[in-house]
């Protein structure tokens, strides 16, 4: 009897390699070429992110795209992210390989409006039926759409779109003091401290749907990764622990993807008074501006509650991304 191949098997079989640690360079090459100022994918950290359960890359010296599984070590395979010369028709070629030599769909995210429609085409389509990234949120963090925010707006904070945020911030100022310090040997402990309590909290919170989908839960290794881990959160990264009245409390990830715009990766907090979350991203942001950074990618979101607190710094455009499937042809 033969044994049934493996996901690295078959990748293995198509020249899909392992992504390491040095691949972080030639990333750089084709973010940089890619001409899209606000992609949140456009990153070191969102590669880290999207292929959490084992990165894998497809260069043919033109194109590059990024392969891993939905599940640690199982199908659907997902390309995450793809760049270059002809960047969707490299995807979809290796999609339908992938397809064939899996017998399963294969999922495609993070694409706007023109790149779906191109691959809709060529014969991917929405989920079908009860199908779904998750069944708690139907496109992962395509779910919500991605949020925008103008540098300078937000930091004059004038305006009906931020009195909300303007009152948290007022808050917590009112009853805590607040540093962030940049991630080094001395606030190492304090940042896993954060995630710890973060975690515990999340799980705490999202306790029905963990039990339903334990993989949701891979965020709060994300997060630890993001601190314990220079590479995987990117050599221009801007990792922050954040102290409310001297006592660790939040940490901060953000990252350039563009020359003027950046993406926040990370943004958790101890929850110990209103107005912390809000207070971390705020303070993250602004160091990016006086970096002389123009624009903030917030990212997409799975649940509304995340969009709806990324909605108080008044966004400026929101970007819709999608997921494209393309299902086995039947017999």
């Amino acid at each position: 009897m033969t044994a049934k191949k493996s996901p690295a098997d078959m990748l293995m079989e198509l020249d899909v390699k392992p992504i390491t640690a040095e691949d972080e360079k030639l990333f750089s090459k084709y973010f940089e070429k890619s001409g899209l100022a606000l992609d949140y994918g456009n990153s070191w950290a969102y590669v880290g992110q999207a292929t959490f359960f084992g990165g894998y890359k497809w260069h043919d010296g033109k194109n590059l795209v990024v392969v891993t599984t939905r599940a640690p070590g199982g199908l659907p395979f997902v390309i995450a992210k793809a760049a270059g010369r002809n960047y969707l028709d490299a995807a979809a070629d290796l999609a339908e390989k992938l397809c064939t030599v899996s017998g399963a769909p294969v999922i495609m995210k993070n694409l706007d409006d023109i790149e779906s429609s191109y691959l809709f085409a060529k014969g991917f389509s929405d989920y079908r039926g009860d199908d779904s990234w998750s069944q708690h949120y139907r496109y992962d963090d395509d779910t919500f759409p991605e949020t925008i925010i103008v540098l300078d707006e937000l930091a004059e904070l004038k305006g009906g779109e931020l009195k909300t945020l303007r009152y948290q911030l007022n808050r917590f100022k009112k009853n805590m003091t607040h540093e962030m310090r940049p991630l080094s040997e001395n606030s190492f402990a304090d940042a896993l401290y954060v995630v710890t309590k973060w975690g515990g909290s999340l799980l705490e919170k999202y306790a029905h749907e963990f039990k339903t989908d334990p993989l949701g839960a891979h965020s709060i290794d994300l997060h630890k990764k993001y601190i314990e881990q220079a590479f995987f959160a990117g050599r221009k990264a801007l990792r922050r622990v954040h102290y409310a009245n001297e006592k660790p409390a939040g940490f901060s990830l953000v990252q350039p993807v563009s020359r003027n715009c950046v993406g926040v990766y990370s943004n958790i907090t101890t929850n110990v008074c209103s107005g912390l979350s809000e207070t971390v991203m705020f303070s993250a942001l602004m160091e990016a501006k006086e970096k002389g950074y123009l624009f903030a990618n917030l990212g997409g979101s799975e649940y509304r509650s995340l969009y709806l607190f990324k909605q108080k710094f008044a966004p400026s455009a929101l970007i819709q991304k999608r997921h494209a499937v393309l299902y086995p042809k039947k017999a």
